[in-house]
């Protein structure tokens, strides 16, 4: 098949980017043919038709630049020459910046124009808040997915019945599962951002009570405030700052690349997820993915919305027995190999490709 994949380029890309480059992966694996198009109203828009643009705060992805500046025509008479399109994303945002674009609402002559079996793909619980264009396109596709569970009642309502809807397991970053590290493993890693709804600031200061050596990567706001408290003092030593504790066994590691950060993951007696928002997080789905233990807080597996399977999971409550859980933690890998090719069947990036595209044809 020839798939053509339609981002619409906005600020705040991160799960839009992973879900097209990750689906892309999954299509190509297949035998399929793929491109990405980035539509936006400017003349002109910085990205290779070879390779990903790094950014400070995201990448642009490896695809081509169509202007619907002044006619969407061409861009429709291109897109209906694949067998489907895929929209990343089901709009543009209405900024400022885009408003100040001649034609910026040609996008929605796109959704009119073409003829092809088509799809959206659903990354968005707050639209009616945050995009009053959605609206303008409803009904004008064969199917809407949602890239999360929790999506779907949003998703919903933006399909009111006009359309196919359905929920899809957010593809991963590569097509092979990766063999669990071998020998003996020690430390528990920590590999969520540090914003404040992951609840990092609630695990901190019960660390002077886990024996288990503690790895802990990322950054963001929440970091600032906690790396400032006597308990992260006392607890931590910090290879960012180069301050806290030189002889504590808890390191603080920062930004480092992903594949550092997935290595320390395969070796790591458990990952720990500490947020009970009710979302599923990619740290939620990479622990299975290298074959190690995954420890996810009790309300997250309550939620209605949870996909995570409760059988493979180690359920903790964030409150003081944790310690001597994780102190006491013994691994079974029998469970953990099982929860690896669980998320093998289910996030494999050509097995979500797979079950999408055969509802386009």
């Amino acid at each position: 098949m020839k798939i053509a994949i339609v981002n619409w380029p906005i600020n705040d890309v991160g799960g839009i980017n992973s879900w097209i480059t990750n689906f892309r992966l999954g299509c190509e694996y297949l035998g399929h043919e793929v491109q990405v198009f980035h539509l936006t109203a400017k003349t002109r828009y910085k990205c290779s038709e070879t390779e990903e643009i790094r950014k400070t705060r995201c990448c642009i992805l490896r695809g081509v630049h169509r202007s619907y500046r002044e006619s969407p025509d061409d861009i429709i008479q291109e897109l209906n020459s694949y067998d489907c399109v895929i929209y990343g994303s089901t709009s543009p945002h209405p900024t400022n910046a885009t408003l100040a674009d001649k034609g910026h609402m040609n996008w929605i002559k796109i959704y009119e124009g073409v003829t092809v079996p088509s799809c959206v793909i659903f990354h968005d619980a707050k639209w009616e808040k945050t995009n009053n264009w959605y609206p303008r396109v409803r009904g004008m596709v064969d199917w809407t997915i949602a890239a999360q569970k929790c999506f779907v009642p949003s998703m919903e309502r933006w399909a009111d019945g006009q359309c196919q809807t359905d929920w899809e397991y957010f593809p991963m970053s590569t097509v092979a599962l990766t063999a669990p590290a071998g020998g003996p493993r020690h430390n528990g890693v920590i590999i969520t951002q540090w914003l404040q709804w992951k609840k990092h600031k609630f695990f901190i200061p019960m660390l002077g009570d886990v024996h288990v050596p503690m790895a802990m990567f990322g950054n963001g706001i929440e970091y600032c405030y906690i790396r400032k408290t006597d308990e992260w003092k006392a607890n931590v030593y910090d290879h960012v700052k180069q301050e806290g504790l030189p002889e504590s066994i808890h390191r603080f590691w920062g930004f480092v690349p992903y594949e550092d950060v997935m290595l320390s993951l395969r070796n790591a007696k458990f990952s720990i997820d500490l947020s009970f928002r009710g979302y599923t997080n990619m740290s939620h789905w990479e622990p299975f993915w290298h074959g190690t233990p995954n420890f996810v807080e009790r309300r997250v597996m309550e939620h209605p919305h949870c996909m995570l399977p409760p059988e493979y999971v180690e359920v903790f409550d964030l409150d003081e027995s944790l310690p001597e859980r994780l102190n006491s933690f013994v691994p079974d890998m029998d469970k953990t190999a099982k929860a690896q090719q669980w998320v093998f069947d289910k996030c494999a990036p050509q097995n979500v490709a797979q079950r999408i595209l055969r509802k386009l044809t």
